[in-house]
């Protein structure tokens, strides 16, 4: 009988690892689609640069407007968290195309699909005491 409730639990604990990967199979997918959703007329992506749940991405555009936009729409979506930083912008003068800004930003993935891990037991006087500390009377 302990053989058989050990190969259970160990066939349950695959299928709920399986589980997991299909359900972030679809990150990928989700976070280009929501950076092209993301980019505003006037503005170029050149690199796309990935390290774990790190974006770094390069561009440039012909405004810092468009930068601007390009952040608070990707702040927008659920796919990224909050705040998408601006690692570097850089006035450029291009001879054919006149002033553009080069520019880097980094954001990090969200996949809203995955639920959170359990938030860890709580600590301190609640927690060894059983009630909160008394607040100082007026």
């Amino acid at each position: 009988m302990q053989k058989f409730e050990a190969r259970k639990a160990q066939l349950q604990q695959r299928v709920s690892l399986i589980e997991t990967l299909r359900r972030g199979q679809g990150g990928p997918v989700h976070v280009l689609d929501e950076i092209s959703k993301a980019i505003p007329e006037r503005l170029w992506l050149t690199q796309l640069d990935q390290k774990g749940e790190e974006f770094t991405l390069s561009g440039m555009t012909t405004s810092l407007t468009g930068l601007s936009d390009f952040v608070g729409n990707l702040e927008s979506s659920k796919w990224f968290k909050k705040p998408i930083d601006i690692i570097d912008s850089q006035q450029a003068n291009d001879p054919k195309a006149g002033d553009m800004f080069r520019f880097s930003v980094k954001a990090v993935f969200n996949n809203p699909e995955v639920a959170p891990p359990p938030p860890p037991p709580a600590t301190g006087l609640r927690g060894r005491m059983g009630n909160p500390p008394a607040k100082p009377g007026p």
